[in-house]
């Protein structure tokens, strides 16, 4: 059987794998539409859409109320969904890009973030359309923080290994890539790589465990690793 390629339609230009099994209309042993994580909205799109808004006059409400701070920085004043007032920062350098638009703040896990709602009803992420990438992380971990010197491009997997574990969820262990092994009565720990898992081993002490997936994020993650004890990580 001749063996079929496609890209995905994201836009990202890698090829997709092949359908494990028939479902939604993909047919087993034919290549998927998407790869895992990657959005049904190419960024292509998404910057063009952007450009034409920019053109034509991106919101009809009025621009958000800003204080320019003499050291380049500039606040803007966001609301969120019930009403609560928060602050957005960004270098004033930025403030052409962004004043098209009429700000949010959209919870997501643990911190909001800057997002714009178009006609299109397609959202736009403040701290993507100042680095032009489809993932940006946040080094301080607040969403709202985008002023350049804390924002940086990384894959889907670096982001994930630079969030702290979230605490909207109930967790055996409050340490990241460590759990409550409940047969072996021991503290496991695990991290993900490249779409998989692996295993760290089973340990006596919470804290143990920990420290073992502290040594595996900075090996695979380097700068991007968020680690349970970071002033052990410090030399």
């Amino acid at each position: 059987m001749e063996n079929v390629t496609k890209l995905c339609e994201c836009g990202c230009g890698k090829p997709t794998p092949l359908a494990t099994r028939t479902r939604r209309g993909i047919v087993a042993g034919q290549p998927t539409r998407f790869l895992t994580g990657h959005n049904g909205v190419s960024r292509e799109f998404r910057i063009r859409h952007a450009k034409k808004h920019l053109s034509k006059g991106a919101s009809k409400k009025p621009p958000n109320p800003v204080e320019h701070r003499s050291d380049g920085i500039s606040i803007l004043e966001l609301r969120t969904s019930n009403g609560e007032v928060v602050f957005c920062y960004i270098n004033s350098s930025d403030y052409d890009t962004v004043k098209h638009y009429h700000w949010h703040a959209s919870s997501d896990k643990d911190s909001y973030y800057a997002v714009a709602y178009r006609k299109s009803r397609i959202p736009l992420k403040m701290h993507k359309l100042l680095l032009d990438a489809d993932e940006v992380c946040f080094k301080d971990l607040n969403g709202l923080n985008n002023c350049r010197e804390n924002l940086r491009v990384a894959t889907r997997s670096q982001n994930i290994a630079n969030h702290r574990k979230s605490t909207k969820r109930k967790y055996t262990s409050k340490y990241k890539g460590v759990f409550w092994c409940k047969d072996k009565q021991r503290w496991g720990a695990n991290i993900g790589f490249n779409h998989q898992r692996i295993r760290l081993g089973r340990f006596s002490s919470e804290v143990e465990a920990a420290r073992a997936y502290d040594k595996k994020a900075l090996e695979l993650y380097g700068e991007f690793a968020r680690v349970n004890f970071p002033d052990r990580t410090k030399t």
